[in-house]
């Protein structure tokens, strides 16, 4: 144990020295697609309400419920803010922690300290990093289905009871992190009993697949029945409807409109080339049926699913590290090759510490908190990635978009019915959405009109001019909505 923990604490060191903080919302998730980490403040002030508030089952967003995700990310990052006070550093050490220990766990598994010191150096991995800095679900996701898969490593026809139960419970703990997503250490065993087949190995016995199986069920399932008792109709529709439904067994709208391919192919031989090509020479001489059985899954589960992020293929860069480890266990001497695969040497990265541009509006919103304005403010669009929901403001905060009303399918939530998605007409009339909130088991009604649907710049203006007591954010393409006099000195615009 006392290795084990040396080998956290390494591999925290190496993340601190790599994972620059910046700004919540502020990195990219996708560097070569630009796409910023919007949802970090969602979970940021899903975890931050908890801390506050108290109440850790329901998680929620701007004053409404968000069962989009399980809870346990938001409880793990809430329990770091409760101890440590809300800063980047505590909303985004969960992940970080989560990260240190999967690394460690691969360099404690190593036979020879040279073999163990080269998978330290994993932590320095670019996009590992990157996402490690970040307050998202992936990373803790990640550790989890390291962890599980470990333990088969260890006991691969789970010979051993208590193999079976940690095993069901990681994959348990893996539901309430990510959902149907947390189904990836199962499908994993099961990719990891059929090469052990076509082998002609033992495989395990039903009644440990059964112990796992039951166990998973046992420790997630009691979140999933509480809110499926206490606001069903909310948890139907967004949790079975929206995010099982929709986006886990459907058709979500795609960031990018290349292949499946060639979006993951690109991305990795682009950010990973390196790692890719050593990680895939060391799977084939490799002997690990897990290593396989994980690398296998993770391209299955990216092939699978319908949308493109490339922050899914981030299992593979662990059961790369698997391959290349136990290649090196039998070739020590040659354990200088990990690091140039794991610290990301061909990449712009390298050994610099990774860093995206700034996210400008944040500047702009922590200097308008200071003047503690009891107004509401409005903001034009996201040019904020939600980072003013994060912020201890007095006001409410709100998003204004030109945009018409979505259509909801059937089986999504419908915030324009519910009246938390508002046209500006509607706002401004007092028009009662057409079903009340308080029906689907929110306490109040502060959560209504928290978006703002115009249909073009004149609605803006007409907003702006009928809340004079308001104040207003307005992205810099949309300047020309701004009303010069009185009220251009109460908005606060870019």
């Amino acid at each position: 144990m006392t290795r084990f923990l040396l080998c956290f604490a390494a591999a925290l060191a190496i993340l601190w020295l790599k994972v620059t903080l910046g700004s919540v919302g502020a990195a990219y998730v996708d560097p070569i697609g630009r796409i910023r980490a919007q949802d970090e403040a969602v979970y940021s002030h899903t975890a931050i309400r908890m801390a506050d508030a108290g109440d850790w089952l329901t998680p929620r967003f701007m004053d409404r419920f968000a069962l989009y995700k399980p809870p346990l990310f938001y409880w793990l990052t809430a329990a770091i803010v409760k101890l440590g006070g809300v800063s980047v550093l505590t909303l985004r050490l969960g992940s970080m922690l989560a990260a240190a220990a999967m690394v460690a766990l691969l360099a404690w598994r190593a036979r020879t300290l040279p073999v163990s010191l080269a998978l330290l150096t994993l932590a320095g991995n670019e996009y590992l990093a990157r996402l490690s800095g970040l307050a998202l679900t992936d990373v803790l996701l990640t550790a989890l289905i390291v962890l599980a898969l470990d333990l088969l490593r260890q006991d691969e026809t789970l010979a051993l009871r208590r193999t079976a139960l940690a095993f069901g419970v990681l994959t348990g703990l893996a539901l309430l992190t990510k959902g149907i997503a947390g189904l990836l250490p199962l499908i994993a065993l099961g990719a990891h009993q059929a090469i052990r087949l076509f082998r002609r190995q033992p495989l395990a016995p039903w009644s440990a697949l059964l112990m796992i199986f039951g166990v998973a069920i046992a420790v997630a399932a009691p979140w999933h029945i509480y809110q499926w008792i206490v606001h069903p109709r909310w948890f139907l529709a967004e949790y079975v409807g929206v995010e099982i439904l929709r986006y886990g067994l459907g058709a979500p709208p795609q960031t990018s409109t290349e292949s499946t391919a060639l979006f993951y192919a690109g991305r990795f031989f682009r950010l990973e080339p390196a790692l890719f090509v050593l990680g895939a020479l060391a799977l084939f001489r490799a002997k690990s049926n897990v290593a396989w059985a994980l690398g296998l899954t993770v391209v299955a589960a990216v092939f699978g699913y319908q949308y493109r992020n490339v922050s899914y293929w981030l299992p593979l860069i662990p059961a790369f590290a698997m391959a290349i480890g136990e290649v090196l266990d039998r070739h020590p001497k040659l354990a200088w090759v990990a690091p140039i695969a794991f610290l990301s040497l061909f990449t712009p990265g390298g050994l610099r510490r990774s860093a995206d541009p700034p996210l400008a509006m944040a500047a702009e919103l922590h200097a308008y908190c200071a003047e503690r304005r009891a107004n509401d403010l409005y903001i034009l669009g996201t040019p904020d990635e939600f980072h003013a929901t994060l912020l201890p403001l007095a006001g409410r905060v709100r998003y204004v978009f030109i945009a018409p009303p979505p259509e909801y399918g059937s089986e999504s939530l419908d915030f324009h019915a519910l009246g938390i998605t508002r046209t500006v007409e509607e706002e401004l009339s007092g028009t009662p959405p057409r079903e009340d909130v308080l029906a689907w088991g929110l306490p109040d009604r502060r959560s209504l009109g928290t978006v703002i649907l115009a249909r073009d710049n004149a609605e803006v203006e007409h907003l702006m001019a009928a809340r004079p007591s308001a104040d207003f954010f307005l992205a810099k393409a949309h300047r020309a909505v701004r009303i010069a006099g009185e009220q251009a000195k109460r908005a606060c615009a870019l």
